[in-house]
């Protein structure tokens, strides 16, 4: 049976995600969607997960070379 959840409905669940977290840091500013260009949260995010992995997140062979022991 095909899911009533499309991936149309998946990549508006995660913009309305972004687009909250934009708006927080923006004092609960209205944001237009669909979203488009380079967000201040994003960067902010990306910038936090490269002090935190000591690598850029888009940087797919950095991340890959990254080991991480099981729990």
């Amino acid at each position: 049976r095909e899911s009533e959840y499309t991936d149309e409905d998946a990549l508006m669940a995660m913009m309305m995600e972004v687009a909250t977290r934009e708006s927080a840091l923006h004092d609960g500013y209205r944001l237009s969607l669909p979203l488009e260009g380079e967000l201040e949260s994003e960067v902010l995010l990306r910038a936090a997960e490269k002090e935190r992995y000591g690598v850029d997140p888009l940087d797919i062979e950095g991340m890959l070379a990254i080991s991480y022991p099981r729990p």
